[in-house]
């Protein structure tokens, strides 16, 4: 469970970018301790990355369901940006997979020859 003190250390600073919501410290912090539950399963950078969305798709200082859907939205990014990175990565045995795809590609030429 994320600690209360660092989400409500960033709903304080989403908070500011609705004066309109009224939200009193107080309820800021009463808030943050249902928050930090109901985020527990996003990293704090993700959380981070949802607060970013909240404030620039919410015209009004969203709600708890708003805010997990945007960690969600957040945390899918995450995880196919980690796909592609461990698709970039070069595969530990490179020289013997290239080996046996040259080997592949001269079977192939073989066939083709006829022989």
């Amino acid at each position: 469970m994320h600690d209360s003190q660092e989400i409500l250390r960033l709903l304080a600073r989403l908070s500011l970018h609705y004066p309109q919501s009224g939200r009193t410290a107080a309820e800021l912090a009463a808030l943050s301790l249902d928050l930090a539950e109901d985020l527990a399963p996003f990293p704090l950078a993700v959380i981070e990355r949802g607060m970013v969305y909240a404030r620039r798709e919410c015209r009004w200082f969203p709600s708890t369901a708003q805010l997990v859907d945007f960690c969600a939205k957040a945390m899918g990014e995450l995880r196919r940006f980690e796909q592609q990175e461990a698709l970039r990565a070069p595969e530990p045995d490179w020289e013997e997979n290239a080996l046996r795809g040259l080997r592949w590609c001269e079977v192939i030429r073989e066939r083709l020859r006829g022989g």
